[in-house]
């Protein structure tokens, strides 16, 4: 193995865990009322730029995950994070193999 081979698990699991937080961190901004926080986090989500990798838009394909669904349904969650449960994530992606 190269020092250019990676495993790629490895990098979806990382791009799986930013979208995790993002949702968590969102559901947490929505329940403390801050605003600011909320304005945020959803403009990351509807942002269309995929200049950075870590963008919303070039996380979702590379996951495999329609992005427009995506945002879509994380504009319509309200507060069904609890003390911050992984399977928020799981609960607004399409049934996928694993990743």
């Amino acid at each position: 193995m190269s020092d250019l081979d990676v495993d790629v698990g490895n990098y979806k699991a990382l791009a799986l865990a930013v979208l995790e937080r993002a949702l968590i961190d969102l559901q947490d901004a929505r329940k403390q009322r801050d605003r600011i926080e909320v304005r945020k986090l959803l403009a990351w989500v509807n942002s269309d730029t995929e200049s950075w990798v870590f963008a919303f838009v070039p996380l979702c394909e590379w996951l495999g995950f329609d992005v427009e669904t995506m945002k879509r349904k994380i504009r319509g969650l309200r507060g069904c994070v609890d003390n911050h449960e992984k399977s928020s994530l799981r609960r607004i992606t399409p049934e996928k193999s694993s990743l």
